[in-house]
């Protein structure tokens, strides 16, 4: 933009300073949406702290809305910074969707105790946010003195039935 003026300035009577001087006009438009673009990052960053995704979304639409006459180029932009957006909230939401199942796993009698510890380590691995990651840690812990007496009661069975093997081939 600068240069763009300095050369207004020195040749301001040449055909060709009209045309600088309409590259400057752009240039000034295109940092003035690359600013608009930042602050709504920026805006963005503080909805997504709260999970508030359709705020963080409309953050976007809005700006779409409010200037029609935007280039192609912007429009594309801020389009993908929607689908960014959107796509974050389906992985909150898949990670929220895996994180219920996963409880629901645990609390059930079914599976066997190193299995549960098995899941839930794999969620803690798979899902970085961290945001279950202090109650799957609870979890591993209450699990983990379960185990112990699992355990135990495993190895007595299969010692029982050693014995229970040992005498009916003696009786045979």
């Amino acid at each position: 933009i600068q240069l763009c003026q300095n050369f207004i300035d020195k040749f301001k009577v040449f055909e060709q300073a009209k045309e600088v001087e309409g590259l400057k006009i752009k240039y000034e438009k295109r940092m003035g949406y690359e600013a608009d673009l930042a602050k709504m990052r920026a805006q963005e960053k503080e909805y997504l702290k709260e999970y508030d995704f359709e705020a963080a979304k409309m953050n976007y639409s809005a700006y779409l809305n409010a200037y029609s006459e935007l280039p192609a180029y912007m429009k594309e932009k801020v389009a993908k910074e929607l689908e960014r957006v959107e796509a974050v909230r389906q992985a909150y939401l898949n990670e929220e969707k895996e994180w219920e199942e996963l409880l629901v796993y645990i609390n059930d009698t079914l599976p066997e105790i190193p299995d549960k510890i098995k899941k839930i380590k794999e969620f803690v691995r798979n899902n970085p946010s961290g945001r279950h990651e202090e109650e799957a840690n609870l979890k591993l812990s209450e699990l983990d003195s379960e185990y112990k007496q699992w355990a135990i009661i495993k190895k007595e069975e299969e010692q029982l039935k050693e014995w229970e093997d040992l005498l009916l081939s003696l009786k045979n």
